[in-house]
């Protein structure tokens, strides 16, 4: 068996990915990224804090692992979602649809790791460059669904891609950070009828 297989590495594993999940559980107490502190995460580990550098060098080193974790749950979650409706023969409109109502869901049940991407970046942290191809796959979905909805034309969709993401963004960051349920009494409402305005835009054939 090689070392990646041996017992001091799969505790060694293991143990970086409960430091990951302490600290994914840091983030919803502690008010976002910039309130990570690995000596806590430490302390509730039960560890001495130095201990923690033999797992993760830094804060920052462990953020890249919580952003690109994150990232790749996202874009995972949006090609089971992609999947699951192809099993079930729907159209490349209705599966928008379900990835849009999906991908807000994730936001609510998520909402720090929601931040972690797509909140302020912090002061002097610079994220993995990892980050942008899994970020452009998840446009490279929508892209494609995009097109399929269309049923032809639109050889240059990324812009329409971006547009509908940022559209959909906005009211899920207003809704993470409390304030859409001070404008409307209900946020899920106002959302689902922004899906279906977005998505009449976005496979219309004028759209740019």
């Amino acid at each position: 068996m090689g070392a990646t297989g041996s017992p001091r590495a799969r505790y060694r594993e293991q143990l970086r990915d409960e430091i990951k999940q302490a600290a994914k559980g840091q983030l919803d107490t502690a008010g976002g990224a910039a309130g990570l502190s690995l000596n806590g995460i430490a302390r509730e580990l039960g560890m001495r804090g130095p201990s923690l550098y033999h797992y993760f060098a830094s804060r920052d080193a462990l953020l890249d692992e919580l952003l690109l974790d994150t990232y790749r749950e996202v874009l995972d979650g949006m090609r089971e979602t992609v999947a699951a409706a192809r099993a079930d023969d729907l159209p490349a409109l209705a599966i928008l649809r379900r990835v849009a109502l999906e991908y807000r869901a994730w936001a609510i049940r998520r909402p720090a790791l929601f931040d972690l991407l797509y909140g302020r970046p912090l002061p002097g942290y610079q994220a993995p460059p990892e980050t942008g191809p899994l970020a452009r796959e998840n446009l490279v979905i929508i892209i494609g669904l995009i097109h399929e909805a269309r049923g032809a034309g639109g050889d240059e969709l990324r812009e329409t891609a971006v547009r509908f993401l940022a559209r959909l963004h906005g009211l899920i960051t207003l809704e993470v950070n409390g304030h859409l349920a001070l404008m409307v009494p209900s946020p899920s409402e106002v959302y689902a009828r922004e899906v279906e305005a977005v998505l009449t835009w976005a496979v219309s054939p004028d759209a740019p």
